[in-house]
């Protein structure tokens, strides 16, 4: 199996952003609906040369896998925007106050966020059964040639990821998001604030 790709912060932020907007219009979302749906935004897309997600897909038992979905899932649960109940996630209300807080990056770049609804929104009705065979008869472009999607070996990479991010926002933003959506890094935050705060505030040298 090719060894992943390893996604900058910044696209890790964005992935994470993306991924949240998306549970929050389809939620919930079970463990196949988490992996499908960008799938199929990312396929779509990027036939238009339009970036969405950075997730590199390869072909496993049930379709197309990607880690750095289960991995974005994984810190959006850690910052406790989603909660996931038997494999099923759904917003929080701090997913939804986040969302809220950056509605600036939702509105600049609702065109995108129009076109990945638009892509997926008749397969977040499906069941996960129904979706999961509706991907495996997709129609697709690999290496060059037209098959079916069920036609691809298994561990064979489906979607490479690219090169740079996909949501319009000022550096600022990207950097303050780059923050808040990693948990590693808030987790340092509040680490360092807590050492700070059993410090013991200076006293200059009295001298005689």
């Amino acid at each position: 199996m090719k060894v992943l790709g390893i996604r900058s912060a910044e696209q890790k932020a964005c992935d994470r952003f993306l991924l949240l907007w998306l549970i929050s219009k389809a939620s919930p979302l079970d463990r196949w609906k988490l992996q499908k749906l960008p799938f199929r935004a990312e396929y779509e897309l990027n036939k238009e040369r339009k970036r969405n997600f950075n997730y590199e897909f390869f072909q496993y038992n049930q379709g197309p896998l990607s880690f750095e979905a289960y991995e974005d899932q994984d810190a959006l649960k850690t910052l406790g925007m989603i909660s996931e109940i038997v494999y099923t996630n759904e917003m929080t209300e701090e997913g939804w106050k986040f969302l809220a807080e950056f509605d600036s990056v939702t509105c600049e770049n609702k065109n995108l966020l129009d076109k990945i609804w638009t892509s997926v929104k008749h397969l977040s009705a499906m069941n996960s059964f129904e979706l999961v065979k509706d991907t495996h008869k997709m129609t697709v472009t690999w290496k060059g040639k037209t098959c079916l999607l069920e036609d691809i070996p298994p561990h064979s990479i489906i979607l490479s990821q690219p090169d740079h991010t996909c949501l319009k926002m000022d550096s600022s933003t990207l950097e303050t998001l780059v923050v808040l959506l990693n948990p590693e890094l808030i987790e340092g935050i509040r680490k360092a604030r807590r050492e700070g705060s059993r410090t013991s505030p200076y006293k200059p040298l009295v001298t005689a």
